[in-house]
């Protein structure tokens, strides 16, 4: 991951990821004398053992989805399915690309002696993976297990279904 901060006095703003409006709102605040600089996440973050970062990673969001790609480009069957089983069910839910770090790939299968891909954790947790999910969902006892601030609200759902139809609204 690349990561640009902008330092201006005693002001340290970071920006994350590919977000034109944000890096252009940036670039205009601090003006054409500031220079950004990479950090790599890698040196600017304090080594930590393996299990304190899955750790992390599993409590990222109240519910957290270990998937090849992710939720808008699943690149297996089984992650699209995932997603899609979540987004039926009403939940919102984080996500980690798997298939960006083999560290954490193969890592993660030691920590939740859990083998395969996608793996669903809920608070921190480990659900299972797709077979129990789907389960679950049958037996409406998935969106039972939601916590109540993972539960997306069903109108800005809809709204945001229908915004992101098409690529001008």
């Amino acid at each position: 991951m690349l990561r640009l901060c902008w330092q201006n006095a005693a002001t340290l703003e970071t920006l994350e990821g590919a977000n034109p409006p944000a890096l252009l709102a940036l670039i205009n605040k601090y003006g054409k004398s500031a220079e950004p600089k990479a950090v790599d996440d890698a040196k600017a973050a304090p080594e930590q053992t393996l299990d304190a970062r899955l750790t992390q990673l599993v409590r990222a969001a109240p519910v957290m989805v270990f998937i090849k790609g992710t939720p808008d480009a699943p690149r297996c069957g089984f992650s699209r399915q995932l997603v899609e089983l979540l987004k039926g069910n009403g939940a919102e839910f984080g996500h980690f690309d798997i298939l960006s770090d083999e560290t954490v790939r193969q890592g993660l299968k030691t920590f939740s002696n859990w083998p395969t891909y996608p793996q669903l954790y809920i608070d921190g947790k480990l659900v299972g993976g797709l077979d129990i999910a789907k389960e679950l969902a049958a037996d409406g006892q998935l969106k039972e297990m939601l916590p109540a601030g993972a539960r997306a609200d069903p109108l800005i759902a809809r709204l945001q279904g229908l915004i992101n139809k098409a690529p001008v609204m």
